[in-house]
């Protein structure tokens, strides 16, 4: 198992918590998109 979530790479950790919860629909697009590229 990965040490970080992949998208980390793609995200300012600094910047989080954002409005992009894993539970909302913002997130689960997010991390569909993320996963695209």
């Amino acid at each position: 198992m990965a040490d970080k979530h992949f998208a980390l790479k793609f995200l300012r950790e600094e910047t989080l918590p954002t409005a992009f919860c894993p539970g909302c629909g913002n997130g689960i697009v997010m991390n569909c998109f993320l996963k695209a590229v």
